[in-house]
């Protein structure tokens, strides 16, 4: 567990991770994808996805933080609302499943997006498009996902391991590596700690929330 500060970098090889930012801002990253906190202060969140793609819930905000995602082909800004974001070939997609962004490519042509709609960031000036049905069901699991951790019902958990710097995951989502503090959402959470060449430990635990869970695993050989 670890806090992000301006110049950090997050990227994920296999699997998904989720990141906790201020204001109640919650990113799930996936496979293959690489951000860097840019901005962090009483004014700006500026997360800058380099490639791959994330899926962020951000609270609505008035005089907090303005949150905006930035890529290689412009820029999105939010006020509040979940929306999808992937990076490829030096261009950015972007879906809105909630609320409404604003999307500016590197010419400066803005465009507002509303819920259920699209776009694409290049070159040219940015176009509505419907979002797509699989496009939709897709990121609604993915926003299950997040939901694991985007909540105020929440429960701690402490986890360590020997050896130490195992990978640990809830529901399949990873959240850092032991030693490991995080709040995770109350209910029924399946938590996995793995590391290569070692028996990896799956638990289902119940949470209830502000639940302060701990535990102490030994990963002994494959």
């Amino acid at each position: 567990h670890a806090t992000l500060q301006p110049g950090h970098r997050v990227a994920v090889t296999k699997g998904r991770a989720a990141l906790a930012l201020p204001d109640e801002a919650f990113v799930l990253l996936e496979a293959r994808s690489a951000v860097t906190l840019r901005r962090l202060d009483a004014k700006h969140t500026v997360l800058h996805l380099e490639r791959g793609s994330l899926l962020a819930s951000v609270q609505p905000r008035r005089e907090r933080r303005r949150f905006v995602v930035s890529t290689p082909a412009g820029r999105v800004v939010v006020t509040g609302t979940v929306f999808a974001v992937r990076v490829t070939a030096g261009r950015a997609d972007v879906r809105v499943l909630r609320g409404r962004v604003q999307v500016q490519n590197r010419r400066g042509a803005t465009l507002d997006v509303p819920r259920g709609q699209a776009t694409r960031l290049a070159d040219r000036a940015p176009k509505l498009r419907a979002m797509a049905s699989t496009e939709e069901r897709a990121d609604g699991r993915r926003l299950a996902a997040l939901s694991a951790f985007g909540s105020r019902d929440t429960a701690r958990i402490t986890l360590r391991s020997r050896p130490a710097g195992a990978t640990v995951e809830v529901d399949g989502v990873v959240i850092g590596r032991t030693p490991l503090v995080a709040r995770v959402k109350a209910g029924h959470r399946l938590l996995t700690v793995r590391l290569p060449d070692r028996t990896p430990i799956r638990e289902r635990l119940t949470l209830a929330p502000k639940d302060q869970v701990e535990r102490d695993y030994e990963l002994g050989p494959a």
